[in-house]
């Protein structure tokens, strides 16, 4: 009785076994699917993209006053915001995004006001924008107290498409010090998307 108890309960184990292994190959190759679909985008967390720009190996250095800053990249997306995400994009169907991401350094132990994350874009088919405090922003200006460096992101809504853009302008306001006077010059960085 024993012996037939334990090759019943083997065989069950043997045949749940088996049964369980092509489950788990599926449940396995559905998340790969998954990846391969989910891009690196930055946007992609929010919705659906469709990318016409995305370059994050660029290298444009600049520097006024005490602040040095450096674009390091450029994505530039229709987004279709998912349901979840929607209210961040004011509920519109298609979000028209720029994104650029920088590092900045303050090379003072001074006290510094660089507002690198609110510069203005200007693109090559007529739009003029200021950047957007967003969810998808990462904060890379403002208060520098002292010589340290900020890496992030700033974010651009436009009103018209972007798909054709080849060429945008980014326009940064001159630092000033803690009494607000200017100790640098406003600085103006052009960026062909090739």
């Amino acid at each position: 009785m024993k012996k037939l108890l334990t090759a019943a309960l083997s065989t069950s184990l043997l045949l749940g076994a088996c049964g369980a292994s092509p489950e788990n190959k599926n449940e396995t190759k559905k998340e790969t699917k998954t990846e391969v679909k989910t891009n690196n985008n930055i946007l992609s967390e929010y919705g659906d993209v469709k990318e016409y720009y995305n370059k994050e190996d660029l290298s444009y250095k600049e520097e006024t006053g005490p602040m040095k800053f450096e674009i390091t990249g450029v994505n530039i997306a229709d987004l279709k915001p998912s349901e979840e995400y929607s209210f961040i994009f004011n509920d519109l169907k298609v979000a028209h995004v720029i994104v650029v991401s920088l590092n900045t350094e303050n090379t003072t132990k001074d006290e510094v006001w660089f507002s690198a994350d609110h510069p203005t874009v200007v693109t090559d088919n007529g739009q003029q924008v200021d950047a957007t405090a967003h969810d998808v922003s990462k904060i890379v200006g403002e208060d520098f107290k002292g010589a340290v460096s900020k890496n992030g992101r700033v974010v651009f809504f436009l009103d018209k498409a972007i798909k054709d853009i080849k060429k945008i302008t980014l326009h940064f306001e001159a630092p000033v010090d803690k009494n607000k006077e200017p100790i640098g010059k406003e600085t103006k960085v052009v960026i062909p998307l090739k």
